[in-house]
């Protein structure tokens, strides 16, 4: 009996520094490989919660996985709206008037001058 208290123990140790390892991993990745940060942090933050519905011990990981991978997510999120408000072309344009072309007179107009 001792021995399944101390292997479910470790596994919610093991679960909780996954979790926390996953929530630092996505927040270093958001920047230099978002497609890579935004799921490790979401999957942090759903180790993270399940851990503390679930477990007593080894709250403080657990709550500072929550913690990260929320504020990583956050972040992604502001930084996706910044990115698809910036426009790279002026909101109004003013509309352009064509130019005519003007063709070079042709030999036979060259003659009769």
């Amino acid at each position: 009996m001792d021995q399944q208290l101390k292997a479910k123990a470790g596994l919610g140790r093991s679960l909780t520094v996954s979790a926390l390892t996953a929530a630092a991993a996505g927040a270093v990745l958001l920047i230099p490989l978002p497609f890579l940060g935004v799921p490790l942090s979401f999957i942090a933050l759903v180790m993270g919660v399940a851990h503390l519905r679930s477990s007593s011990q080894y709250r403080r990981p657990a709550w500072a996985a929550v913690v990260i991978a929320s504020v990583t997510l956050v972040a992604a999120l502001v930084l996706a709206m910044t990115l698809l408000a910036v426009r790279t072309e002026p909101t109004t344009t003013t509309p352009r008037q064509p130019v005519p072309v003007r063709t070079a007179p042709s030999a036979s107009e060259n003659s009769r001058g």
